[in-house]
């Protein structure tokens, strides 16, 4: 809070506070993940099945390996697994169901197209020599349920064929069309702790920012702007957005950029993902005393079910350190991209207090 970490507010020092708060809750939403695994595909190694393609429990099946009929008075799902399609070298990480999980099951027997719904209690991945590394057995995961989808009362071995599984939503119904949950905030509080007989320090150091936003620059390929920043400025982000956007998702292709009419980059252009970017980044992330634990620029899509590399949003940040000065800088900044449209400035301060 304020932007001064876990310092220790010193109220003898800094003198009677008083705190305005406000809870934005506009982005707030929940992301169900789940519910198509039976229509989306697993394409890595030419597969090209969907992940809720279970195998056939059928003589044909078993001749390649797979799952024989349903026996006479056995139980689908408990005495017969599920056995998935799709070959996992890591089901772990590419598998999208797990115990505990509500699922959809559809299959037809000699009665017809069935529906059922279960919970998975059991997931097998140890068939033959699977567990070697890399697995050398089927690599097919077997799923069992709580309580049986369907119990053979034919007399004879059943065929059970077209086996898909799916993921629950909280609300079947409405999936798909709302959503079926709903957040719902009754209250908000904040509690302040005093700690007796410590004392804060006299002053504390902290990072706070100031803004600067261009909107609706749509059509543009180039667009330069002059800013006036801060003496008190040690870094600029840059953030090229979508229009009415703060995340910097939008295509450039490279920048310029000077200060007191000084080249940052010694009269080059600096383009995206190039080198002399990545030493931007590196340049200002070492001014903030910070590691970069991630360099794809890369974002996981909120509520993306591609595999992959097909479920990464590109990010385009810019980010350039700043010189603290006595009076303020004059910032120079010329962008080239396919489309321009709202261009942020993040201006990071470094104040005392």
């Amino acid at each position: 809070m304020f932007g001064v970490g876990s310092a220790l507010w010193n109220s003898d020092v800094y003198g009677a506070t008083r705190i305005h708060l406000e809870l934005d809750t506009s982005r707030l939403r929940i992301e169900q993940l789940g519910g198509s695994e039976d229509t989306a595909n697993f394409q890595p190694a030419g597969q090209n099945r969907t992940y809720g393609a279970m195998l056939d429990n059928t003589a044909a099946s078993a001749a390649l390996g797979g799952p024989p009929q349903l026996p006479n008075g056995d139980d689908l799902g408990v005495d017969a697994p599920l056995v998935t399609a799709i070959s996992y070298d890591d089901f772990e990480l590419q598998m999208p169901f797990y115990v505990g999980q509500g699922v959809e099951v559809k299959f037809t027997n000699t009665a017809g197209a069935q529906t059922r719904y279960a919970q998975i209690v059991g997931v097998e991945y140890n068939q033959g020599t699977n567990l070697t590394n890399p697995p050398a057995g089927t690599r097919k995961v077997r799923l069992y349920t709580a309580g049986t989808l369907y119990n053979n009362a034919t007399g004879g071995a059943e065929n059970i064929t077209g086996i898909t599984v799916k993921a629950l939503r909280s609300d079947p119904a409405t999936a798909g069309t709302v959503p079926g949950d709903q957040i719902r905030i009754n209250s908000a509080e904040i509690v302040l702790t005093q700690l007796p007989s410590v004392e804060g320090p006299d002053s504390i150091d902290y990072r706070t920012y100031s803004t600067e936003e261009t909107q609706g620059i749509a059509g543009l390929t180039t667009f330069n702007k002059q800013i006036m920043v801060e003496p008190n400025a040690q870094n600029l982000l840059v953030a090229h957005c979508n229009s009415n956007e703060t995340q910097p998702s939008r295509e450039w292709t490279s920048y310029r950029m000077s200060i007191d009419n000084v080249d940052v980059s010694g009269n080059r252009d600096i383009v995206y993902n190039k080198p002399l970017h990545r030493d931007r980044i590196v340049r200002t992330f070492n001014n903030r005393g910070q590691n970069i634990s991630n360099f794809s620029l890369n974002a996981v899509k909120i509520g993306a079910q591609q595999a992959g590399d097909a479920n990464q949003l590109s990010l385009y940040p810019i980010y350039e350190t700043l010189p603290l000065t006595q009076a303020q800088k004059i910032v120079n900044f010329k962008l080239n991209a396919t489309a321009i449209q709202d261009v942020v400035f993040f201006k990071e301060l470094q104040k005392t207090i």
